[in-house]
């Protein structure tokens, strides 16, 4: 296994590589989205709502704070704030995607120059999921089926429907611009050949390691080392 893994990590990295990879961070494109969750509920909601069950902090409670500990505590009052929101939002952003994000959502976010990692390189060091200032839409956009080929394929100024967050809320991206941005290829043709090797074995272990076909037993075998070196001093 040592001569394997010093293989695969000083394996020359040709040129052809290299340039296959860097290419993959010049595809690129921009986007906007925002979000729309338990913020929805309506302030005076939040201020009246008991809040006797909430953990006691050493200070007073914050109204996002208490709006979040609702929609974990009545999930059904909290969605029904939140789908208002994003009916009255769906109607608007067509028309002005800012004034829907900021009127009836979290605020714009906007993602600029992110590559489709499809491969879940470490290397594509502009990859959405790294460029994503909020993290939402990169949390979604690849366990949302075909969200990844929508946002990569569809015309500047496409809008996607409503997409499902792992708090109960939704996020709405707009295609901002499809122009491509060769400025991180630089970076990542450089980087490549000195952690590619490195990569790959990290990849493969935990390959290995994650196999139901992996029978670890390494326990097992430390402790009888371990007895058997202990019983060894003894004597």
């Amino acid at each position: 296994f040592t001569v394997f893994s010093a293989d695969i990590q000083t394996a020359v990295i040709g040129n052809g590589e290299v340039s296959f990879v860097a290419d993959q961070s010049k595809v690129t494109r921009s986007f906007d989205y925002f979000t729309v969750n338990y913020n929805a509920i309506p302030d005076d909601v939040a201020s009246a709502y008991d809040i006797s069950g909430m953990t006691k902090g050493e200070t007073e409670p914050t109204l996002k704070e208490i709006k979040a500990y609702i929609a974990s505590k009545d999930p059904e009052l909290a969605a029904s704030y939140v789908k208002a929101n994003l009916d009255q939002a769906k109607a608007l952003m067509a028309d002005d995607f800012t004034k829907a994000a900021e009127t009836y959502g979290n605020g714009l976010v906007t993602v600029t120059s992110a590559a489709n990692n499809v491969g879940n390189s470490t290397m594509i060091t502009n990859a959405l999921e790294n460029v994503d200032p909020q993290g939402v839409l990169a949390s979604v956009y690849k366990t949302t089926e075909g969200l990844a080929k929508e946002l990569y394929t569809a015309e500047e100024g496409h809008i996607t429907e409503p997409v499902a967050t792992s708090d109960g809320g939704y996020v709405v991206a707009k295609v901002k611009s499809v122009e491509a941005d060769s400025s991180w290829s630089g970076l990542v043709a450089s980087l490549y050949p000195y952690y590619a090797g490195q990569v790959v074995f990290n990849d493969y272990a935990t390959e290995v390691l994650s196999s139901d076909k992996f029978d670890n037993k390494f326990n097992e075998k430390f402790m009888q080392l371990l007895l058997g070196s202990t019983a060894s001093t003894a004597n």
